[in-house]
């Protein structure tokens, strides 16, 4: 009976390991996308393809509403600060405003205002600097 517990504690570490494995995965492509999808609202400026900036920004509002469940208990990696764990609450916060500022921009692409998009970029970038210098190392 001890080798069988043994052995199911081992696979649950094992898979909880795997688990946490793929969520940091995971979150890191959703990261490298949403960096993406704002490094191209830049051309997408010049060109006035104010849908491509809205797609980008419902892009970037979609990871920001779900961005904190890709950081459950036991998910650490070398570029998430345990203050992200610490500090759900702020961390939360964070995302929050992201996700707003990201749908700003939706907002101003849709009505074509390039002054608003810029503006709404500005704040969604602050956004991000913010986290970062909080949550990431």
């Amino acid at each position: 009976m001890k080798t069988l517990t043994y052995i199911v504690v081992c696979l649950g570490m094992l898979m909880s390991a795997a688990l946490a494995s793929d969520v940091v995965a995971e979150r890191k492509a959703n990261f490298k996308a949403n960096a993406g999808a704002m490094r191209a609202m830049g051309g997408q400026m010049a060109r006035d393809d104010f849908a491509g900036i809205g797609a980008g920004a419902n892009a970037i509002a979609s990871w920001a509403a779900k961005m904190t469940s890709y950081f459950p208990e036991g998910s650490e990696s070398i570029g998430a600060r345990n203050e992200i764990w610490s500090d759900f609450e702020t961390f939360t916060a964070l995302a929050q405003k992201n996700q707003d500022a990201a749908l700003a921009i939706a907002m101003a692409a849709d009505a074509k205002d390039k002054a608003a998009i810029q503006q709404a970029i500005q704040t969604l970038s602050g956004t991000c600097k913010s986290c970062h210098s909080r949550f990431k190392n």
